[in-house]
């Protein structure tokens, strides 16, 4: 069909097809100039065309959120060893399913760098040299799953629950994720992944020297 560069406000990577749209300004187009009604009555035959071609993008566009609004949000824990592929397959959960990835590393360090009441309390910890009490870290990840694109979109947990307590204080809350993906990795790829892997000081981003 024929794409139109209109996109849909709740879907902007998914181009908008506005062929519903097209019969009724195509039509006013393909009459010759000379035959076209003036005045009034020209008015009215492009009033109308545009309308009408404005009312099947509003009826399509209302359509498309409603199926939207049916599907169900998909909440997907990933968990395994460093080495394991975490980022690589996070990656393409995010891409392929229009997760928001939570990594639990950077979201700390996001509170605490916007200073937040909650980043505030956990910053006293780490400045002591301590570690994060598991109630305030929760409450820190149980504030950003209550955003409203995780809610829309659906969540991908990583890097939590690392121990019991975290398990126990997901349960406790219900926090539980539709999938589970665990990822295992030999001991000696393992290894090898994670002595050639470096950061790159200016972007931060991980990569393998090989």
């Amino acid at each position: 069909g024929l794409l139109c560069s209109v996109r849909s406000p709740c879907r902007s990577h998914e181009p908008f097809p506005c062929s519903a749209a097209l019969p009724p300004l195509a039509l006013a187009l393909l009459i010759p100039p000379h035959r076209r009604p003036s005045g009034a009555s020209g008015k009215k035959l492009w009033f109308f065309a545009g309308a009408f071609g404005a009312s099947a993008v509003a009826v399509y566009m209302y359509s498309r959120d409603s199926v939207s609004a049916d599907k169900k949000v998909i909440n997907i824990l990933i968990s395994g060893p460093p080495g394991s592929g975490k980022g690589t397959q996070s990656a393409n959960l995010v891409r392929d399913y229009k997760l928001v990835h939570i990594s639990t590393g950077d979201m700390l360090r996001d509170e605490v760098k916007a200073k937040t009441p909650l980043g505030l309390k956990a910053k006293g910890f780490m400045d002591a040299g301590q570690l994060v009490p598991e109630e305030v870290f929760f409450d820190i990840l149980k504030a950003r799953l209550s955003q409203a694109d995780v809610k829309q979109r659906g969540w991908l947990l990583d890097g939590f629950p690392r121990n019991r307590a975290q398990v126990e204080l997901m349960n406790k809350n219900g926090l539980i994720p539709d999938k589970f993906v665990l990822l295992t990795v030999s001991d000696d790829i393992a290894l090898a992944r994670m002595c050639g892997r470096r950061t790159d000081p200016v972007t931060g981003k991980i990569y393998h020297m090989l």
